[in-house]
């Protein structure tokens, strides 16, 4: 099904839960492999989603979960992302809603 087999872990918690930039190490792979492997055409792109710098669109989301066998999730690559945004000084203050009731 894919082009390449998906190196075997020890560990259960292993396999799930993973951001897209663990699953590329655990699975040695360069950028250009992963894209390759989620059928991505650049992989500046793919290293962007994986260091949390861009967000996928939802169909590349499904798409990374579909072809990572679940182990890479929604959850894990938006703690990614936060991390980024944090780090940056992305972050901003909330911000402040008023609502009139008319």
């Amino acid at each position: 099904m894919f082009p390449i087999a998906i190196a075997d872990h020890s560990r259960a918690e292993d396999l799930l839960d993973m951001n897209l930039e663990e699953f590329r190490v655990a699975e040695g792979m360069t950028y250009a492999a992963l894209a390759d492997f989620l059928g991505i055409p650049q992989p500046r792109t793919v290293k962007l989603y994986a260091l949390g710098a861009m967000w996928p669109s939802a169909e590349r989301i499904d798409a990374i979960e579909l072809g990572t066998g679940g182990r890479v999730t929604v959850l894990a690559m938006h703690r990614q992302r936060l991390q980024f945004v944090r780090k940056s000084g992305g972050h901003r203050k909330p911000v402040e809603v008023s609502v009139s009731t008319g």
